[in-house]
């Protein structure tokens, strides 16, 4: 979804979404949650976080999970304004933060 320093335009993400729920209808399944995994530049941790939240959410009922994977900042002041971003598209129990050398 993210190439070359671009968050993707809504329209993918909504159309992710459409694409899982379509998979889930074939196979007469009911989802039960969905995991986003980051590897990408903190400086676009927000507004993919903002994208998801607004077109990338299960459907009632099932849960959502970010896992975002560190470096999260260079010092206190940015891993909070990182922090801050994240909560403001996300809640609290939605984001897990990975280490980068544990997510390898």
């Amino acid at each position: 979804m993210v190439a070359h320093g671009r968050t993707g335009k809504p329209e993918q993400y909504t159309a992710l979404s459409a694409q899982i729920a379509a998979d889930l209808a074939t196979r007469g399944e009911r989802e039960a949650g969905r995991l986003v995994y980051l590897s990408i530049p903190p400086k676009f941790y927000g507004s993919i976080a903002t994208e998801i939240n607004a077109h990338l959410r299960p459907a009632p009922g099932a849960w959502l999970r970010v896992i975002v994977e560190k470096p999260f900042g260079v010092n206190t002041a940015s891993a909070r304004k990182l922090a801050a971003e994240i909560e403001a598209a996300l809640g609290a129990d939605e984001v897990l933060l990975v280490d980068h050398y544990m997510g390898k």
